[in-house]
């Protein structure tokens, strides 16, 4: 199977004649993880009880959060979905905007439907991936904290990719995976973004108000059938500029290229980069292996 490739939804998809089908069945609000919320994105800060979450999520929070989307408007600006499932468009380079990925591949979508049974089809959900994505229970954190610092906990091969940057910039950071009790999770220092006032109950808070221990779970994708794509149903991620300094259309941009190498290798344990992406670092050596047809 071909490598998958990430994309964001554009405005005519969730809001225009002939979009997809699936946003005239749903609001194209998303909700929110509680990963996406520690990275950054910008959230409701209060419960919403409009749509169905799912009974099999992890911890199913009802927090929704504005999201990029890949088209722009006439002057350049990307346009969001907000958090109120309303279409706006805003500078760039913020941070505060999620990332809600989807997937459109054709023969990837005919492949993975052809396994499905006639009841997960009915259901109209997808999983494939994993992600950091749910705030550990509180004694559960201060556990895997405890053998964290002791060096007790075995990293696995894995590494997810955020910002560590805080201000319209973005630079790569990798947080590494562990494994504890057959399950696994990753530990972010939330010290850019200090989500003080994060909404959870009293069983799932974080260490000191600024470690956060996430467990790594299932991604689900709803279905659009028409159009053979996939769709997530939780902002994932935020944090991520759409572009840095300058305006940029989707495919030139920075979240375009966080997509692409980086997102899509964490979600899907694709390789890190593409032949392309490692050449690139060195014109020389392109021409040479191009030339010999490599």
């Amino acid at each position: 199977m071909s490598e998958i490739d990430l994309t964001l939804l554009s405005k005519k998809e969730v809001f225009g004649p002939g979009g997809l089908d699936i946003f005239r069945k749903h609001s194209a609000k998303a909700y929110l993880t509680d990963f996406g919320y520690v990275t950054g994105a910008e959230n409701t800060h209060y419960y919403t009880e409009d749509e169905t979450v799912s009974e099999m999520d992890d911890r199913p929070l009802r927090i929704t959060a504005d999201y990029w989307l890949r088209s722009s408007n006439p002057y350049g600006y990307p346009h969001f979905v907000y958090l109120n499932g309303s279409i706006d468009s805003i500078y760039g380079g913020l941070l505060t905007k999620g990332i809600r990925p989807i997937i459109q591949n054709p023969t990837c979508f005919d492949e993975w439907m052809s396994n499905l049974t006639p009841e997960e089809l009915q259901k109209g959900e997808f999983i494939y991936g994993t992600y950091p994505q749910w705030l550990v229970p509180t004694e559960k954190a201060w556990l895997l904290e405890r053998n964290f610092n002791r060096g007790l906990l075995d990293k696995t091969r894995k590494t997810y990719t955020i910002n560590g940057y805080k201000k319209e910039l973005f630079y790569p950071l990798s947080i590494n995976e562990y494994s504890f009790e057959e399950e696994k999770y990753v530990r972010v220092v939330c010290e850019h973004y200090s989500p003080y006032n994060f909404l959870c109950d009293s069983n799932y808070q974080m260490i000191d108000r600024n470690i956060a221990w996430i467990k790594v779970s299932p991604v689900y994708w709803m279905i659009d059938f028409p159009s053979k794509t996939l769709v997530s149903k939780r902002v994932l991620l935020g944090g991520i500029p759409f572009y840095k300094t300058s305006k940029k259309e989707f495919a030139s941009s920075e979240i375009k290229t966080f997509l692409d190498r980086y997102m899509s290798a964490d979600l899907f344990d694709q390789a890190r980069y593409s032949k392309d992406g490692i050449l690139s670092q060195n014109e020389t050596l392109k021409k040479l292996i191009y030339r010999k047809k490599l």
